[in-house]
Order: structure tokens, then sequence, then C-alpha cells
């Protein structure tokens, strides 16, 4: 199906469960472009249509515009634009732009001529696109995703598919546009048929909705490319490409929370292909001191199973700072390799890092609860927080005891601890909290023995 067809399906779909079209919300005005100045006074139509008119014409020089008008707030919370003097030529600016959604069919629209183009550079922007807070906005992400060599959308159609939003698992409130792009998308990358049907009832959805999973995880098994399906790019493929993912990188580093939290979700999903500029950004990290980078990027390590995650891990949980030597800690328990396993084990040795690779352990499972077992200290606190691990890693089978005894400490803090860990493997607290009285905490507590394994 061409490119044109599905955004006017999209389109669709959208007018029919409205009362009509909108005037266009204006764009926050942080991109000079004659495209973007074009676009100006225009009706929605006339806008999407011009939008999709760069595909036709093959028109060049429209990459930063059309990076532009796929952004929305619920995506990512910042612009890239240019900057020749900032690092990688790149800077941040806030995205201001908030209120009713009126745009999204632009968005799909542009996200639809940057996979007509194969723009590479569109890669980290698409990522965060899956965020979009119009799920036909994110089903087109995904397929431009998939067209660019990265299938890290696929899950999104599935669960749109289904009605459901990934990330919360609730079903939506309205899916049926949802679902019916999600299957015109599905059919257009497998040519294969599920059998949906907008107009049918809930259960017949959910029933073509399965059999999309299956096909899908039939193709990913079998190790066949999907229809249109690109190659990902590789460091040095494409120097635009790098500089944009060299800069995401960077952003981890920022102080400004919410810009690196997006950064480290745009890397962790582009998985291993985003290992290279990691390891360079570690590096820069080390050289500058910055140890917010160093810390943010090991938390993206610990997202990315691959042998060079654990490598690069190893090395930072041995870092001097404590901030990041305790995430490198937890992102080799999220890895839970056997390496990953033996250097928390050996970060035992190390005070500084002692109780967050205790902690760590605690999340590796059966493996580390071996490791926990045969661990003693003379450290007071250190044996508080091992006994909290090993309930953990056994999940509630050994240390219960004195796990459930530190709920009824007489510090708060040890209350607080015990409470977290205790909540993470039972999935409840016993309607336990821990400022209440004594006697409140005692009955809490005899509740959550209840539910010991």
């Amino acid at each position: 199906m061409r490119v044109e067809q599905l955004c006017f399906v999209c389109l669709l779909l959208l007018l029919a469960c409205s009362d009509g079209v909108a005037p266009p919300a204006p764009a926050p005005a942080v991109v000079t472009d004659a495209l973007v100045a074009e676009l100006e006074g225009r009706s929605p139509d006339e806008r999407i249509q011009r939008i999709l008119q760069v595909a036709e014409q093959r028109e060049a020089g429209h990459t930063t515009a059309l990076l532009h008008l796929m952004k929305d707030r619920s995506q990512v919370a910042f612009h890239v634009v240019a900057d020749a003097a900032a690092p990688f030529g790149l800077k941040a600016i806030e995205l201001t732009a908030t209120g009713a959604d009126l745009r999204s069919m632009e968005r799909v629209a542009a996200i639809a001529v940057l996979q007509r183009l194969q723009v590479r550079e569109a890669l980290p922007d698409l990522l965060l696109a899956l965020d979009d807070r119009h799920p036909v906005v994110v089903n087109h992400a995904a397929a431009a995703l998939l067209a660019l060599g990265c299938r890290a959308g696929l899950p999104y159609l599935l669960a749109h598919a289904e009605g459901r939003n990934l990330t919360t698992g609730e079903f939506m409130a309205s899916p049926a546009f949802a679902g019916e792009s999600a299957d015109v998308l599905l059919r257009a990358c497998t040519a294969e048929d599920a059998g949906y049907n907008a107009d049918a009832g809930f259960t017949h959805k959910q029933e073509a909705a399965a059999r999309w999973r299956v096909l899908v995880e039939q193709r990913v098994a079998s190790g066949r490319p999907f229809v249109g399906e690109g190659r990902l790019v590789q460091q040095g493929d494409d120097a635009a490409t790098d500089r944009r993912i060299n800069f995401f990188v960077d952003v981890v580093g920022q102080m400004q929370f919410l810009y690196h939290e997006q950064a480290r979700r745009m890397l962790t999903r582009l998985g291993v292909a985003a290992l290279p500029s990691v390891r360079d950004g570690i590096e820069r990290g080390r050289k500058s001191g910055n140890a917010t980078l160093l810390a943010g990027l090991a938390q993206v390590l610990g997202g990315i199973a691959h042998a060079n995650s654990e490598v690069l891990l190893v090395a930072l949980v041995r870092e001097k700072h404590p901030t990041v030597a305790s995430r490198a800690a937890s992102a080799l328990a999220q890895l839970g390799t056997p390496g990953a396993v033996a250097a928390l084990k050996d970060a035992l040795e190390t005070p500084a890092v002692r109780l967050a690779a205790l902690e760590a352990l605690g999340q590796a499972g059966v493996a580390g609860a071996a490791v926990l077992r045969t661990w003693n200290s003379d450290d007071a606190e250190a044996l508080k927080v091992r006994t909290l691990a090993l309930f953990e890693a056994s999940a509630g089978h050994e240390a219960a005891a004195p796990a459930l005894a530190m709920l009824l400490s007489d510090s708060l803090a040890d209350r607080n601890r015990a409470l977290a860990v205790v909540q993470r493997t039972l999935k409840t607290d016993g309607g336990y909290q821990s400022t209440a009285d004594a006697a409140a905490r005692t009955a809490a507590v005899e509740l959550l023995k209840s539910r010991l394994p």
C-alpha cells in the first residue's frame, strides 16, 4: 500500500470518530525551514497533503522540518536543533506546546514521509514517537522503524491490535482506529492476514489479535525478514545518524531529568545498535568526570541483553563514584548473566559498593541467592541488607523471619528499607505502614506471614 493511502486510511478513521476537522495548532517556532513556513495558515488537509508531496516529489532538504513536524510533547520534552558551537552540532530546545491534540494526522504524514524517504537520521526520534499520545501515530512510527531495520515497534502494533496500551497494559477507551491501523500495517509488513475486522465484536478481535501475535512470533523465530524491513544502521554507516545518536547519549548526562530519562529510553529501545555510541559516551564521561552520564548509561546497559553490555558494566561497577557503581550493580542484576552475578560477587569485596552489590544480588534471583547464602560479614548494616536481599532472591522462601522482623524495628530507616523489599517480593504490603503504631505494624506483619510461600 502506498504511503499516501496509509495516511488517508488513518485520516478517515480519525474523522469518523470526531465532529469535524479542528483548526491546526501552531507548532513551536523553533525550526526555520521553507516547508514549515509554507504550512503556516493552511488548513489541516492542505498541510497534510503538502507534507505528503515531499515524498511524492522526492524533495530534498526537509529532514529537519519533518523531524519537527512529527514531534509532540507526549513523545519527548525537547526538540533537537542545529548549533554549530555545540557538541555534535546539535542542542536541545524545550518543546513547550501542550493542550488538545489537533495535529495527530500531521505527525502521521511526517512519519510516513520519513519512512518513504528512508531517513536514517530519524531513528532516535521515531523510537521516542512510540510514546506518542495517539496510537495511530505510534503505529506509523513502528512501521517506519521496521523500514529502517528496527523491530522495537512490533510489540506496540500487536498491543494495539488487541486494543491495549502497551505501556499500561490497559484497554483503550476507543480502540477502533488503533486496531484497524495496526492491522493494515501488520498485513503490509507480513503479507499475511489474521482475519481482523474492526467492525466485529470484542471476542473476534481478540482472536484475530492472538493470531497476529503468533504470525509475528513465527516470523521472528524463522529468521525471515519482514516485508520492507531495512538494515539497521550501524555506527559509521551515516554521519548524520551517528551525530544524532551521540547527541542523545550526551543528553543522558545533562541535568534536566526528563531529558535524560527520555534519552535513556530511546537508547534502550535502539538496543545492540546503541552499544558503540554508549561505549564512546562512557569514555567521554570518564574524561569529563560526568557521573550523571556514567550512571545513566549504566541504566541503559541493563536494558540491553548483550555480552558487551556486561563487559561495560563490569568496568562501571568498579568506578569510585558511589552512584555510578550502584547503578552499574543494579544493571548487572538486570542482565542476570553468570558473568554479571560473578562481578557482583567480586564487588562485595569493595566497601564503597558493597551495599549496592548486595541489593543487586537480591534482584538476581536463584543465582543471587546462591552467593548470598554463603556470604558473611562483621558489618551489621551489610548483614541487614544481605538478609533482605536473600529474602528477595529466594522469592520469600529464605530469611523470611528476620526480614519481616525488620518491619518491627525501632529504626524507621530499617522499616522503610524492609517494606520496599517485602512489597517487591510478596506483591503486597498487607496494609503495613512504617509510621503506624507498634500494634498496627504487628498486625500487618502477621498478615504478611500468611502470604509467605
